[in-house]
């Protein structure tokens, strides 16, 4: 069946937010009332209505203003973002550090450019944690990745961390 796309506009133009990076690793979600589009190390927030940009693109980076740490000063990308239906919240991560922590935030209401939860989940040092996914359920945010040795050589295992975040 041929579908029709109800609106198109454009998202983070090349070369996006901070960094000229290859691959670009879009990704993005659709909440009550935005669409949130990360690429890499920046991120906007478009009325899913009009497709009008309400913020951004800015670097992600940017939600861990005034945290301290390596959330705030060395972002990675490797971005998820996710909008949860049962709580009408924005999850936003990217890694920092060189892949030894993993920056989530979360929005403290349905708006994506409002405040957040953020928090700064360091994995360890001795080995490089990539690709990670997470997913919504009803008691927990849950995130995988894959794990590999210090220097990226040789896979090792899949990792799992669940986290209940409050409200």
């Amino acid at each position: 069946a041929n579908v029709i796309p109800g609106l198109n506009f454009d998202g983070i133009p090349f070369p996006g937010v901070v960094c000229n990076c290859a691959p670009p690793d879009t990704n993005g979600e659709v909440g009550a009332t935005q669409y949130v589009q990360i690429v890499n190390e920046g991120y906007q927030v478009f009325d899913k209505v009009t497709g009008a940009s309400v913020l951004g693109p800015a670097s992600i980076v940017s939600i861990w203003s005034g945290f301290g740490g390596v959330c705030q000063t060395s972002g990675n990308g490797d971005p998820v973002v996710l909008y949860d239906q049962i709580a009408n919240r924005w999850l936003i991560s990217q890694f920092a550090n060189g892949l030894h922590d993993e920056c989530i935030a979360v929005s403290t209401t349905s708006d994506a450019t409002g405040t957040w939860n953020r928090y700064d989940f360091h994995l360890t040092n001795t080995t490089l944690d990539d690709y990670p996914k997470i997913a919504v359920w009803p008691d927990a945010y849950y995130m995988t990745m894959n794990v590999f040795n210090s220097s990226g050589t040789a896979y090792l295992m899949v990792a799992s961390l669940v986290q209940v975040m409050g409200e």
